[in-house]
């Protein structure tokens, strides 16, 4: 009996590991990405704190992105024309960065190629691909993980740590993909000019 017991909880155990993934499911992952042309998902969001909090995914490639939050938190950011602009409205300020200095824009890329980005790990566990990837030139200021359903293949979730090791993870619910996004919410508009105004 002791041997059936030990040799389950191996058995269970051996199932549970990660296996790497291979080239052709990295390969399927990079051309399902780039077949994505819209989203727009609902998402739940769980900060390095345990703060958790809620918003609104959209996507439009190649180039757009907006991550909405909702109130209480009061963050924006708007991905569009190869700027990425991050508007932090409790502190009143506004970060404009490249979208090439950014893991944030990687989604929005004309061609996404993993070959671009260095792959810190890329594994298959539980029917879910995680490929997880830092910035060539800026290997240390932290990564991004797409975790992918496999059946059917969907893009599920988005972890990021940062150069401190802090991990948040972003889970896309009911997302909808090839819908219509309407332009103006890919263009920022400086809240402080609109209050001059």
């Amino acid at each position: 009996m002791k041997k059936l017991v030990v040799g389950l909880l191996l058995l269970a155990f051996g199932q549970a590991q990660a296996a790497p993934a291979t080239p052709q499911q990295i390969a399927f992952a990079e051309e399902y990405l780039n077949s994505l042309k819209t989203i727009v998902s609902d998402f739940i969001q769980q900060a390095p704190s345990g703060d958790v909090s809620t918003g609104t995914f959209y996507l439009s490639r190649p180039g757009k992105l907006r991550w909405q939050y909702n109130p209480p938190v009061p963050i924006l950011i708007v991905v569009n024309k190869g700027t990425v602009a991050y508007y932090d409205a409790e502190l009143d300020e506004i970060t404009y960065l490249s979208d090439k200095e950014t893991l944030t824009s990687f989604l929005t890329r004309p061609e996404i190629k993993f070959s671009d980005v260095q792959i810190v790990n890329a594994e298959s566990e539980n029917k879910a691909l995680r490929i997880t990837f830092a910035l060539k030139d800026k290997p240390d200021d932290g990564s991004m993980t797409l975790v992918f359903e496999e059946a059917p293949f969907l893009l599920r979730k988005i972890e990021l740590t940062d150069a401190a090791n802090n991990h948040t993870s972003i889970n896309l619910n009911n997302p909808k993909f090839g819908v219509a996004i309407d332009d103006k919410l890919f263009t920022f508009k400086n809240p402080r000019y609109n209050k001059k105004r």
